[in-house]
């Protein structure tokens, strides 16, 4: 015990020096002192997690790491046993708040460059999976959308600073927007919905041409006034939507104005039914209209 004390002032003297006025050097202290139970070259690996925020599905984990998910699981439950990690489900692995931050001063601005950018393009592979999830196993989905979140949301960011210093990418930028936002449309996360939309109608916005990714940007506008129960704006918004889609040439545009067709009469049909049925209509919308259209 005398030694282990000895350890923490030291190591708090340490980082004093690093970081003067730091607060959290004694919960950094408790971090390096958990950490130096390591091997040397799984502290190397577990250096890069400085790009996660919070935790992280072993997907992410491997890809930040470089590692295959079965090395992945070895580091995890070694973070676990030195209590700077916890298991949860869906193979997703709860950090100890004060790890990734620790770990990030250990790093140069090129270097969590480099961590952040390999973990934006896992994350965005993840964003892919989950979405497909919706229409397979949407309880995995939307818990894993929960736990991942405070990694969605600086996800958003990221790619906000990326569209705004590249406008070429756009579609891309909007098409995984889109996807965040309909994983959260339903999960009562009022700030981080208002993010994605925001991003989405940005992103979208400096598209040059009329095409798919308008559309479904369009598309997701409607899907918001449904969820606020704004049936007559939505029916409007619509029909204008059809117009745009049967003047344009572009591929995919007949599959877009036959969705439009069947959005419109699906709307219509709960018209008269407002009052009764409102609360059905956004998820009715959703697994009718994005799943086939209605003809």
């Amino acid at each position: 015990m005398r030694a282990t004390s000895q350890n923490v002032a030291r190591l708090m003297a340490e980082l004093e020096r690093k970081s003067p006025g730091n607060r959290e050097s004694s919960l950094y202290a408790r971090v390096e002192l958990s950490l130096r139970r390591l091997p040397t070259e799984m502290r190397e690996l577990v250096n890069r997690l400085a790009a996660i925020h919070g935790g992280a599905n072993r997907f992410v984990l491997s890809q930040v790491m470089g590692i295959e998910a079965d090395q992945a699981d070895m580091v995890a439950a070694s973070l676990i046993e030195v209590g700077m990690a916890e298991e949860q489900e869906y193979s997703y692995l709860r950090l100890d708040p004060a790890l990734p931050a620790y770990l990030r001063l250990g790093q140069t601005v090129e270097q969590l460059a480099e961590l952040e950018a390999t973990w934006a393009e896992a994350m965005v592979q993840l964003v892919d999976f989950l979405y497909g999830q919706q229409f397979e196993d949407n309880k995995l989905a939307f818990r894993l959308t929960l736990l991942e979140l405070l990694n969605l949301m600086a996800l958003l960011e990221v790619l906000e600073q990326k569209v705004a210093a590249d406008p070429t990418i756009a579609e891309q930028i909007a098409n995984t927007a889109g996807k965040i936002e309909q994983l959260l449309a339903d999960l009562n996360r009022p700030q981080a919905l208002t993010q994605a939309v925001a991003l989405r109608e940005r992103a979208a916005a400096v598209i040059p041409e009329w095409g798919s990714a308008r559309f479904e940007n369009e598309g997701l506008m409607i899907e918001r006034l449904l969820q606020q129960g704004q049936l007559q704006a939505a029916y409007e918004k619509a029909q204008l939507l059809l117009e745009k889609s049967q003047a344009a040439a572009y591929t995919g545009a007949d599959y877009n104005w036959l969705t439009i067709i069947g959005l419109n009469r699906f709307i219509s049909s709960f018209k008269p039914h407002q009052g009764s049925h409102l609360h059905h209509l956004h998820g009715a919308y959703k697994a009718d209209v994005f799943g086939q259209p209605l003809l």
